[in-house]
Formats: C-alpha cells, sequence, structure tokens
C-alpha cells in the first residue's frame, strides 16, 4: 500500500483506503471510492496527480493524493499517449506534457 502521490505513470491502481473525513468527501464527490481502479496520466513532482478514472481525467492535489493510499493492479501498463495529459487544472493553470504554463484564464 502506497499513497497516490507515489504512483507511476501509465500504471493502474486500486484505492485501498481513503484518509480524514474531509478528503473521503471530496474523493466521493469526483466519484472514487475505495476499490475503484485509476489510472495514472502524470504525476507531476511537486504538484498535482492527474488520474483517470472512468474515461475522466482529473487533476488530483499533492496533499489530497497523499491521504489516499493505493495498491497497483495485476494488469498490464497502459499507454497514456507517451504520459502527457492536456487540460485546465482546478487551480485555474493550464498544463500540458506535465509542465504548468503561467498564465490563467
Amino acid at each position: 500500500m502506497m499513497p497516490l502521490a507515489q504512483c507511476k505513470d501509465g500504471e493502474q491502481y486500486t484505492i485501498t483506503n481513503i484518509q480524514g473525513t474531509h478528503c473521503r468527501e471530496q474523493v466521493l464527490r469526483m466519484g472514487f471510492c475505495e476499490g475503484s481502479t485509476l489510472l495514472c496520466i502524470t504525476n507531476i513532482h511537486r504538484g498535482p496527480v492527474v488520474v483517470r478514472h472512468m474515461h475522466t481525467d482529473v487533476g488530483i492535489g499533492r496533499g489530497m493524493a497523499e491521504r489516499i493510499f493505493v495498491e497497483p493492479c495485476k494488469t498490464q501498463q497502459v499507454s497514456t499517449r507517451e504520459g502527457t495529459a492536456h487540460g485546465i487544472l482546478s487551480s485555474g493553470y493550464r498544463f500540458r506534457h506535465g509542465q504548468r504554463h503561467g498564465a490563467k484564464r
């Protein structure tokens, strides 16, 4: 068992434990619960962890990712388009290829 913040790009994980009631509520609002399977798209060090759950990509902040504990799935590694993701983080920053682009939109 390890925190989601330590996951590797392109690997699938199963949520085993969520610490803290506030974190648990936030994770439930995103549609995850214990037993959910996540695909790690991008793990930006000192930044968010981008995961895919049921065809939806979600950026999870580093603090919350430290409270979500996962175990690797026994399935094979999945390609994540060369480990890249495109979109807008919840903080309003645009990101591309694992790096933030400065201006808020």
